[in-house]
């Protein structure tokens, strides 16, 4: 899987996770992909917010903290790693 092309998206002035969230939904209504791929969290805030909300917005099923994915014809399959507190 690779990409195609990227999209560099500038904003002056603070970003917050709603407003980043709702950024994507209206890149994503023009762009129409099959996939959206984020990261975990924000370096420098931890949120680990936005991923989530634009899965809200867009009502789209989500799968986070994927360590592992795989693809089956048009079939998603996403593993996460699991933690056991002994």
């Amino acid at each position: 899987m690779g990409a195609d092309r990227g999209i560099h998206v500038e904003i002056d002035g603070p970003l917050y996770p709603l407003s980043v969230a709702k950024l994507l939904r209206a890149l994503v209504e023009v762009e129409k992909p099959g996939l959206l791929i984020l990261g975990k969290q924000a370096i420098d805030d931890d949120c680990n917010q936005t991923g989530k909300m634009v899965a809200g917005l867009l009502n789209w099923p989500q799968g986070t903290f994927a360590s592992k994915v795989s693809f089956f014809y048009l079939f998603i399959h996403s593993a996460r790693e699991e933690m056991y507190l002994l």
